[in-house]
């Protein structure tokens, strides 16, 4: 009987601390919030992230089969989250999106996309950067050997280098800084120019297209559209169908980006 008890009061105890905590990560964002701090730990300056959902993702796309014909898109949480298929309505779409990924994790799984000899690759990569610390500078250094190594891979392959979108700053404290998350808030400055230098690059070689993603989804400030995100950082559904809807005709067959 004793034991009994015991046990019962251990499971209620479980159970009550379980639920303290699922109630304490809902009040600080969620799903989104915990993914932030736990991707912030694989982070730095020169090393790829490294964490097991990235390993994880980087083995089965190793796996996929390879399709020459295909239209990948390669970024971090904001591609990884978006259903691409049907918002884009094309089976040629392939998601390489990897959450909390950056400009050196791209780097690191790159081989994987360029063996694939794709006809378009769409990059959308570098927040992560600036909220884990890199620079923009850096960020700009490593951008430019992907967009080499994929140029050198295969030359009739043409990329689209998204515009690096900002965030919006009241919703990004409120949610993704709650409880003290060690993430420094993207400056508008620092994210425009890593878009200088992806506009100048597409400027001078004619298999690169920029798109100005920016133009189109930020309000009067210069921050994210806060109809566009719940927690300032990434896209929600009316954010996604705003975001694809600026790429369908590129995806449907128009080299040029507008």
């Amino acid at each position: 009987m004793k034991s009994s008890l015991m046990l019962t009061l251990s499971l209620s105890l479980n159970l009550l601390l379980a639920s303290i905590g699922g109630y304490v990560l809902w009040q600080k964002g969620g799903l989104p919030y915990l993914v932030a701090r736990v991707s912030s730990h694989f982070a730095d300056d020169s090393e790829p992230n490294v964490g097991s959902y990235y390993s994880t993702k980087v083995g089965l796309f190793r796996q996929l089969p390879r399709e020459s014909d295909a239209i990948y898109f390669v970024g971090d949480s904001i591609t990884d989250y978006a259903e691409l298929q049907e918002l884009l309505r094309s089976q040629r779409v392939k998601n390489r999106g990897i959450s909390g990924d950056t400009t050196a994790g791209v780097l690191a799984r790159l081989d994987e996309i360029a063996a694939a000899r794709p006809a378009k690759v769409f990059i959308l990569i570098g927040i992560n950067n600036l909220q884990f610390g890199v620079s923009a500078q850096k960020t700009i250094e490593e951008y430019g050997e992907i967009i080499d190594a994929l140029l050198v891979a295969e030359p009739t392959t043409h990329v689209y280098l998204q515009s690096v979108l900002p965030i919006h700053r009241e919703k990004y404290r409120q949610v993704m800084l709650a409880g003290g998350a060690s993430l420094i808030p993207p400056s508008r400055s620092q994210v425009q120019t890593i878009n200088d230098f992806l506009a100048r690059r597409a400027q001078a070689d004619g298999r690169l297209h920029y798109i100005d993603l920016f133009r189109q989804l930020v309000d009067a400030s210069g921050d994210l559209k806060a109809v566009y995100t719940d927690d300032g950082l990434h896209l929600n559904g009316a954010g996604m169908v705003a975001w694809t809807s600026l790429l369908q005709p590129l995806v449907d067959g128009a080299a040029a980006a507008p």
